[in-house]
């Protein structure tokens, strides 16, 4: 597995969506840097995702291919950021999506990146057709 070089923290990581159209982005925690309740989860590294219908906490699959993107250095903050992020869990394609999710614990800016450049290719899309 990938991710046995990793010293315990917190990881903003992605992949390449089913179709390979998006990323799919997601917390990685490493020797439940999270403090969760349970002590099955600081045995293996937990993956923190916002996929439909809400926030979920899964065992990393040894099969997965994620990239990480960045350590997190500020984990008191992200831990933060990940409980408030919890108090709404609902999945929104253009609100709070797992980019929304991932960048906001990892980095504290609520933003996607996928979703400003769909939003900039319609715009030009239309702009080109319209003319």
């Amino acid at each position: 597995m990938p991710y046995q070089n990793l010293s315990d923290g917190l990881y903003w990581i992605d992949q390449k969506s089913a179709k390979g159209v998006v990323d799919h982005h997601a917390i990685l925690e490493v020797g439940n840097r999270l403090g969760l309740p349970e002590a099955r989860w600081s045995a293996v590294p937990v993956v923190v995702h916002q996929t439909p219908p809400e926030i979920r906490f899964e065992y990393l699959e040894p099969t997965s291919v994620w990239r990480v993107r960045e350590a997190i250095i500020d984990e008191a903050g992200a831990r933060e950021r990940l409980r408030a992020a919890l108090f709404v869990p609902g999945y929104n394609m253009l609100s709070n999506n797992c980019e929304h999710l991932a960048r906001s614990v990892a980095t504290g800016k609520r933003e996607s990146w996928q979703v400003q450049l769909a939003v900039v290719g319609a715009v030009a899309l239309y702009a080109l057709t319209a003319g």
